[in-house]
């Protein structure tokens, strides 16, 4: 099978969990574990990982699976950029100080020997603690949020997520009533084409003058992935949404996933995603002005921002997001993307 470079993977290393909160997007949790099997199925057909996103559920109740994903990584030499590990926070697991660690020297190999950097960059692992008013058992979770961050100082971030204090009407938190409405944007992403780049294929996505290639036969798949504890392959967006995955599934982990991706972009007449960010600008326009107005105050209330990284992205291109994005949101602006990423030469 083909070898693929992943921008983004997510991995759901168990659906158990040691909490219930009410905004939970996930639902109920389940007795469910991911196997090192599914793990080494997906692993062997890697040749690099851009951003590794481990979740559950509570990701510190299967340590084996995370202890597996790393040994995968570094015992095939997979270049990896940046990891991230979300967590309730309501234990404090040694495992996980000893885990970030080692992530954090196979990206620094990564850096070492991809860009020649010899400077120690923290930010490219990621601890985040949920620390939101939906949580029980707050006070714990704070203090081992501050024992991570002290254990893990120079060699990882730690850092407090508070995005939850604006939560989705998905899973259990659709029983809420202060919730952002979710269920007209999600059906735009299940229309929405995974992203690709090839000899044979281009992004056409807003972000596409981010993507080379190095070599002529390199597969790069540009969204974001999801490999959930069943061992399924979906589409990036199932990693924000309820267990359910809205019945959505590329393939299974030991099935070809680049040839899997192709197919599922084929059916049902999926589009790029200029497309469909354009149908999520017009439902933006279209519905209701006070509930929107109030969907924007919910998120963007400063509990409910996360505390920001040292990585760069937070620093410069967050500022220059930020300044695109007004130009993004209009309608006309996706078919000059479109245009440009057509005759954009990819290879270095």
């Amino acid at each position: 099978m083909e070898k693929v470079i992943f921008n983004q993977m997510a991995v759901e290393v168990t659906r158990r969990c040691n909490m219930a909160c009410g905004h939970c997007l996930r639902g109920d949790a389940e007795n469910v574990d991911l196997t090192g099997m599914d793990i080494d199925s997906v692993l062997d057909q890697t040749e690099a990982i851009g951003r590794l996103i481990l979740t559950g559920g509570e990701p510190t109740l299967n340590m084996g699976a995370i202890q597996h994903i790393a040994n995968g990584i570094a015992r095939r030499g997979i270049p990896l950029m940046r990891v991230q590990i979300i967590t309730n926070g309501l234990i404090y697991e040694e495992r996980l100080v000893a885990l970030a660690k080692r992530f954090s020297e196979i990206t620094r190999l990564t850096q070492v020997r991809g860009y020649g950097n010899t400077e120690r960059e923290p930010w490219r692992v990621s601890i985040g603690v949920s620390l939101d008013r939906y949580h029980k058992a707050s006070e714990t979770c704070k203090r081992h949020y501050i024992r991570y961050k002290n254990a893990m100082k120079g060699f990882a971030e730690v850092l407090q997520v508070r995005h939850g204090n604006a939560p989705r009407n998905e899973g259990r938190a659709a029983a809420l009533t202060d919730t952002i409405n979710y269920t007209l944007t999600a059906e735009t992403y299940l229309l929405q084409q995974i992203e690709v780049l090839s000899a044979d294929y281009k992004p056409m996505c807003r972000f596409y003058d981010s993507y080379h290639l190095e070599r002529s036969d390199q597969k790069v798949i540009c969204c974001g992935i999801y490999l959930n504890a069943y061992g399924e392959m979906l589409p990036g967006l199932a990693c924000d949404t309820d267990f359910s995955c809205r019945g959505i599934r590329l393939c299974y982990a030991w099935e070809p996933i680049w040839e899997k991706v192709l197919e599922y972009n084929q059916a049902h007449e999926r589009q790029h995603c200029t497309y469909c960010d354009d149908l999520r600008t017009k439902i933006s326009l279209m519905r209701d002005k006070v509930q929107v107005n109030r969907e924007y105050a919910l998120a963007t209330d400063p509990a409910a921002q996360d505390e920001p990284s040292a990585e760069p992205i937070y620093i410069g291109d967050a500022r220059r997001y930020c300044k695109e994005m007004a130009k993004w949101a209009r309608p006309d602006i996706f078919d000059q993307i479109e245009r440009a990423a057509a005759v954009k030469d990819y290879m270095c």
